[in-house]
């Protein structure tokens, strides 16, 4: 059956879905494939018709990790962000979706189901793609324009830039025109730097998001701003030390590994050190980056 122009509908036994552990989001099976996003991609739709996207990972299973470290993060201070659970390869979970499992053999069979968010893209709306840009968070004016004009997107800045999200593009954000309220998605280039430095055999610079914002933020001058770009800043300032309060570097790299561990995956103690050393560094930064917005209020 061809899932690029016929739902698929897979039956599974009640006897199977009582024997897998029990999932952190409600799944209901049996289940539908409602489309592809990409080749191993799908949106599906339980047997109550909870809408989901589950994602192979045929690249490895870093990205995942980083893509449900960060949903939780985002989740747990309250921003409108799809849940992420991620699945070891050989979780009972994954056996619902043998059928339409793309991945070869030797490919790491790591998943991840996402919840769908309300809304349309924003890149799908022409006036208001063309009015916001928060991509890298706070490192250029587009950036402070978009943001005195849309001060619900403050929140979800400094969110990236705590966790490092570079890919913030209007693809990835959503918006519900009847309620206005926006919704993010795709946190898998989150903690981006920590991907490179676990991959490489040497240390390098850092140029992490946060000291992009330091770098933009230091050139601008008190007295030029407005009251709304104040306010932002502000907005931006009060999220961020937020954050900084509640996930420390050891806080966040405990999470960090309790998510690794569920999804079967072993850093070495190589890759540990090099993680906590990211995450530390990151605090430093993001702490030094509050530090200069307290001279704006």
């Amino acid at each position: 059956m061809n899932i690029f122009h016929t739902s698929l509908i897979f039956l599974c036994s009640i006897a199977l879905l009582l024997n897998c552990t029990p999932t952190q989001l409600s799944f209901t099976p049996p289940f539908t494939v409602t489309g592809l996003a990409t080749k191993t991609t799908f949106f599906v739709q339980d047997a109550v018709g909870r809408q989901f996207v589950l994602k192979y990972h045929p690249r490895g299973p870093k990205r995942a990790i980083h893509d449900t470290l960060g949903a939780y993060v985002g989740k747990s201070i309250g921003l409108h962000i799809n849940e992420v659970e991620i699945f070891s390869p050989h979780h009972p979970f994954n056996q619902l979706f043998n059928d339409i499992n793309p991945l070869e053999p030797s490919q790491f069979r790591v998943t991840t189901l996402h919840t769908r968010v309300p809304g349309t893209s924003v890149k799908s709306i022409k006036k208001i793609n063309n009015e916001i840009c928060i991509k890298r968070g706070l490192c250029k004016e587009k950036h402070l324009e978009s943001l005195t004009k849309y001060m619900q997107l403050c929140d979800m800045v400094a969110f990236d830039i705590f966790i490092e999200n570079t890919d913030r593009h209007n693809r990835n954000l959503f918006i519900d025109v009847i309620t206005g309220e926006f919704y993010a998605i795709d946190m898998d280039h989150g903690f981006k730097s920590a991907l490179a430095l676990v991959n490489i055999a040497r240390d390098y610079d850092f140029d992490t998001l946060a000291v992009r914002v330091y770098e933009f933020v230091k050139m601008l001058q008190k007295q030029k701003l407005s009251s709304q770009e104040i306010k932002v800043l502000k907005r931006i300032h009060h999220t961020l030390q937020r954050l900084v309060d509640l996930y420390p570097p050891a806080i966040l790299f405990d999470e960090w590994m309790a998510i690794a561990q569920k999804g079967d995956v072993v850093y070495s103690p190589r890759e540990q050190k090099k993680i906590k050393k990211y995450l530390e560094y990151n605090a430093q930064e993001v702490c030094r980056l509050i530090s200069l917005l307290d001279t704006f209020f």
